[in-house]
């Protein structure tokens, strides 16, 4: 009975010492990757933003960098203000009178490869101001290839501290998308990888997703043997066919390739979860008394398609939906795009070229104009 004991004591003693060890590695990794944030991202080679080890990425406080523009002629500037927003400074006291907007979103929001002022963000600021009789700042708080967690992390860590009197989320159809990808977008994927990158409480850990990164480094050097295979852009091949112009069945499957994309607006549970951080942003606009409305951006497939398949409206037709039973207002790009010549206003599948930004802008002056007065 005593040696039991003595061996029970043992196992917990060697328990509890694990226990330690990892907390005091993870505690160790924390205090390192924040005080090293900043030296992470220039090693990554990029002059404005970094990425977190979970996956998700930030601006660079009072950066600037410069990228091509969207039809290659010449390049585009990027400053980050000391706020980590891709505009101008903003005073510490907000002048009596103006209205602030904060628009989150994504790189549709940020329109990197688009000149500042041609930007539908920047294209607001003159014609709220008119059609109010009073200054309007608009801010852009978006971030390339970031989705809804992304949003609410910076609205509540960086967005309210602007003082915004009302902030515009602009949706996109992949925005559901974690910041490591979906729990089965990888091929070939080792279940220890597939675990580190996908269990929540993992995913929050530092040690873990350093881990993930040793991991992913080794699994790329031994590529000829087990490599993991994004199906995040299965649907490029199929879309660049144009089958789906004119035909039902094939609009259907693009939508289906792209699963793990802009077509996880089509299945129910990602569907549900664009919603629940709709839902956690909109709380806390609500808390703090602060206006909220919503956009959302279609892929060019829904707009230029010919096919007639009757699903491919079903995301815009759910957030519509959630959103009038919430009391949120709510903006469909489709509406204002609708017989617009689709080759004008997109460069690619999603971003909008200067023609798109002005469009999305002139669609946005009354809706955002009634909400402001």
């Amino acid at each position: 009975m005593a040696r039991t004991r003595g061996r029970r004591g043992g196992w917990l003693l060697a328990l509890a010492s694990l226990v330690l060890c990892l907390g005091a590695l993870e505690a160790g990794m924390r205090i390192y990757f924040r005080k090293q944030s900043q030296h992470l991202a220039l090693v990554q080679g990029d002059a404005y933003y970094y990425t977190e080890l979970d996956g998700e990425r930030r601006h660079i406080p009072g950066r600037s960098a410069q990228g091509p523009h969207w039809d290659g002629k010449g390049l585009v500037e990027y400053r980050v203000n000391a706020r980590g927003f891709l505009d101008d400074e903003l005073p510490e006291v907000k002048p009596a009178g103006e209205r602030r907007v904060l628009v989150l979103g994504d790189s549709v929001v940020m329109a990197g490869k688009i000149h500042r002022k041609d930007t539908f963000v920047e294209r607001l600021e003159p014609a709220l101001s008119g059609a109010l009789g009073a200054p309007v700042e608009a801010i852009n708080a978006g971030i390339g290839d970031t989705g809804l967690s992304s949003a609410h992390r910076v609205l509540v860590e960086q967005g309210f501290a602007a003082k915004p009197d009302l902030v515009l989320l602009g949706v996109y159809l992949n925005d559901s998308r974690p910041p490591l990808g979906f729990a089965d977008e990888q091929l070939l994927e080792h279940p220890m990888m597939r675990a580190l990158r996908t269990w929540p409480l993992l995913r929050r850990s530092y040690l873990a997703n350093f881990t993930v990164f040793k991991l992913y480094q080794l699994g790329v050097a031994r590529r000829g043997r087990r490599a993991s295979v994004s199906q995040r852009f299965a649907w490029v091949d199929e879309y660049r066919a144009r089958r789906w112009l004119e035909d039902p069945e094939a609009l259907e499957r693009l939508v289906r390739l792209a699963r793990y994309d802009w077509g996880a607006a089509w299945a129910p549970e990602e569907m549900e979860s664009l919603l629940s951080w709709i839902e956690k942003i909109r709380q806390a606009c609500a808390a703090r008394k602060v206006r909220f409305a919503v956009m959302l951006f279609p892929v060019d497939v829904q707009l230029a398609g010919r096919a007639g398949w009757k699903g491919i409206g079903r995301p815009q037709q759910a957030l519509r939906f959630f959103l009038e039973r919430s009391g949120v207002p709510f903006l469909d790009f489709r509406d204002p795009f609708k017989g617009k010549n689709v080759a004008k206003l997109y460069y690619d599948h999603c971003h909008l070229t200067p023609d798109g930004h002005a469009e999305a802008a002139k669609a946005l002056r009354p809706f955002l104009a009634s909400l402001l007065k």
